[in-house]
C-alpha cells in the first residue's frame, strides 16, 4: 500500500495541478483508507481463525489417549478417567459453538450446564452461570441469532476457560500441563525485554548479527508494525542469487545459507551504501553480492557489491587486489573489516566449525540433498 501510494502521488503530481490535483489527492486518500480497512479486516479474520485452530488443537490434545509401544512393538492406547472427562468437555464445547441447534435443545444444554457448575464455588463458574441465565432469558424472549452472537461468544470463551482451569476441570489438563512443564524444563528460557515474560528460545527470532535473545517473535512483530516499512524483496532476490551461485560451486557450507534478508539488507545498505563499488550504480535490480576472492567461500567479509556485468568480469579474476587500484582495494578491505566486526558472532561460529572439521559433516548430507533443493 505504501509503495502504491507513493507511486500514485508521483503520478498525480506530474499530471495535475491546483484544483484537480487536490481532488485527486482526496480520492487517493479515500482509496488508501479503504485498502487499509480491508487489510485490517483480513488481519482480524486471520487472527480469529488462528484462535479457533488453537482452541481445537487444545481440545484434541487433552482428549488424546495415552499411547506407548509395547515390547512386541505394537502401539498400545489407554483412556484414563481424565481423558474420558476431557472428551465429554470437548463435545460440550463443540455443542456450545454450534449454530444449527434448535432453541429447545439450546435451552436444555444451557440448563444442564448451569446445574453442573453450581457445585463449584469459583468466580469464573459464577460468571458463567450468570451468562447462561441471561442467554436462556433472551432465548425465551425469542431473540434472533444476530442479537445473541456476542453473548454466545462470551459464553463459549467462559466455557473454554472453565476447561482450561485446573480447579474446575477435574484434572483433565494435568497431562498437558506436565508435558508443557517438561518442555519448558528441557528448553533454554530467555527473558523478553519488551513484554517482560520468560519464554523458551524457540519463541525468539534469529539472525546472523544477534549475540543474544532480547525481543520475542510477537513483540518483534509489534515493533516492526510501528516502524517504517522496508521492502525486502530486492534483498531477498540478492540473497537467492548468492545462494544459487554457491550451489553451482557446490559450496554447501557457505554462510550464504545461514544469512537472512535482514542480514543482506544490513550488508547492502549499511556497509556498501546501496551502490556498486565500481560504477556507483544504485539500481537495486542490477546489484549483486559476489565473492571478492573467487577461490574462497562467500561470506560477509568476502563479498563485493557490483552490477551483473561487473560481476561477470570480476569472477574471471584470480587476484582482484592486483587488478583494481589501491584505493578501491583499501575501500573493499575496510568494508570486510566492518563486516567482521558486525558479524562477530557468525565469524566465531564459522571459525569453530572450520577448525573442528564439523563443516564436513554438514556438507555431506547437503550434497546428498542437492537434487532435492528447490530451484530459485
Amino acid at each position: 500500500v505504501d509503495r502504491w501510494k507513493h507511486a500514485e502521488i508521483a503520478r498525480i503530481s506530474q499530471l495535475h495541478s491546483k484544483g484537480p490535483k487536490i481532488a485527486e489527492f482526496t480520492l487517493l486518500l479515500d482509496k488508501e483508507v479503504e485498502l487499509l480497512r480491508c487489510i485490517e479486516a483480513y488481519r482480524v479474520k486471520v487472527k480469529e481463525d488462528s484462535r479457533k485452530i488453537k482452541e481445537k488443537q487444545f481440545l484434541e490434545e487433552i482428549s488424546k489417549p495415552v499411547a506407548w509401544y509395547g515390547r512386541d512393538g505394537k502401539l498400545i492406547t489407554m483412556d484414563t478417567v481424565e481423558i474420558q472427562k476431557a472428551r465429554k468437555l470437548k463435545e460440550l464445547y463443540n455443542s456450545f459453538i454450534r449454530d444449527d441447534v434448535e432453541v429447545k435443545e439450546r435451552i436444555e444444554l444451557l440448563v444442564n450446564m448451569k446445574f453442573a457448575l453450581q457445585e463449584f464455588r469459583h468466580p469464573l463458574a459464577e460468571e458463567t452461570i450468570t451468562l447462561l441465565d441471561r442467554e436462556c432469558d433472551l432465548l425465551v424472549r425469542r431473540c434472533d441469532d444476530q442479537q445473541l452472537e456476542f453473548l454466545r461468544r462470551r459464553v463459549a470463551a467462559c466455557v473454554l476457560q472453565l476447561i482450561k482451569t485446573s480447579e474446575l476441570n477435574s484434572g483433565v489438563t494435568k497431562r498437558k500441563e506436565v508435558r508443557d512443564y517438561r518442555k519448558i524444563e528441557n528448553s533454554r528460557l530467555q527473558f523478553c525485554e519488551m513484554c517482560h515474560q520468560v519464554k523458551i528460545n524457540t519463541d525468539f527470532p534469529l539472525n546472523a548479527k544477534m549475540s543474544g535473545f532480547t525481543v520475542c517473535t510477537s513483540c518483534s512483530w509489534k515493533d516492526v508494525s510501528e516502524r517504517c516499512w522496508i521492502d525486502m524483496t530486492p534483498y531477498k532476490f540478492i540473497l537467492r542469487a548468492v545462494q544459487r551461485d554457491e550451489r553451482k560451486r557446490k559450496c554447501w557450507g557457505s554462510l550464504a545459507f545461514v544469512l537472512q534478508e535482514k542480514d543482506i539488507f544490513f550488508i547492502v545498505e549499511k556497509l556498501w551504501h546501496s551502490h556498486s563499488a565500481i560504477s556507483e550504480c544504485t539500481e537495486m535490480t542490477e546489484l549483486r553480492l559476489c565473492r571478492w576472492r573467487v577461490n574462497e567461500d562467500w561470506s560477509p567479509w568476502n563479498c563485493f557489491l557490483v552490477t551483473v556485468q561487473e560481476m561477470k568480469a570480476h569472477c574471471k579474476l584470480e587476484d582482484p587486489e592486483a587488478v583494481y587500484d589501491e584505493e578501491l582495494v583499501q575501500k573493499v578491505l575496510n568494508k570486510h573489516k566492518l563486516a567482521k566486526a558486525n558479524f562477530e558472532q557468525l565469524l566465531a561460529v564459522n571459525k569453530r566449525f572450520t577448525e573442528s572439521g564439523d563443516w564436513a559433516g554438514i556438507r555431506a548430507p547437503a550434497i546428498v540433498r542437492a537434487n532435492a533443493v528447490d530451484r530459485i
